[in-house]
């Protein structure tokens, strides 16, 4: 779908899966926000890592009829709902350190499940568009073709159109893609990193 509303005008929230702060997920991350948000968009990055963020805990409460709130798990969420409701767009970058994606991003996305209400009534509106980064050390860039895919699916399954995707792999540095600085490596690819950027112009420019 394209943008209904000029990039101006939209709002971006950006979520870093990684629990490695200037890593090459959140490198990756960090350069499609700035690229959405130098079309003027709005733009906020949230390490889930750094959140109070507990597991869904299967009450399906959300589910019921006359249930007005979210979700009974409070935590940091509460407030991440509405930001997600509010947004326009979301970008997700993760890592893949075991085949799958982080568990960061397993838990997170578990708790998207209350926006599904009562008798699969969904409670985010159709129109918001969505890139994914996911990133991992594996040298062939089809590897984990399939990972991300399902994390569009499960995107799609709440309304959220993926438009822009990123499959970053192949990182060697002094330990695990780090440098000796202990940044990701991605940094030293700064072509690589004008891609991030585009797409986070293409992700609200259209």
């Amino acid at each position: 779908p394209k943008p209904d509303k000029p990039p101006a005008q939209m709002r971006v929230i950006a979520f870093c899966a990684s629990p490695r702060a200037h890593g090459n997920t959140d490198l990756l991350v960090e350069e499609a926000l700035r690229g959405a948000k130098s079309t003027g968009a709005q733009g906020e990055k949230i390490m889930l890592q750094q959140i109070k963020l507990g597991y869904c805990i299967g009450c399906r409460k959300c589910k019921d009829q006359d249930y007005e709130g979210m979700c009974v798990v409070k935590d940091d969420m509460t407030e991440i709902y509405q930001k997600i409701i509010n947004a326009d767009a979301i970008i997700i970058g993760f890592p893949i350190y075991t085949g799958r994606e982080c568990a960061q991003l397993s838990t997170f996305l578990d708790r998207w499940d209350c926006f599904e209400r009562f008798k699969f009534h969904p409670s985010l509106k159709p129109g918001r568009r969505a890139m994914v980064i996911g990133t991992w050390g594996y040298p062939y860039t089809d590897t984990y073709d399939f990972i991300i895919q399902n994390i569009m699916i499960i995107l799609k399954l709440h309304g959220v159109e993926t438009v822009e995707g990123l499959s970053a792999c192949g990182f060697e540095g002094m330990c695990h893609g780090l440098d000796e600085h202990k940044r990701g490596v991605i940094s030293q690819h700064p072509e690589e990193l004008k891609k991030a950027f585009a797409a986070g112009v293409g992700l609200v420019a259209g």
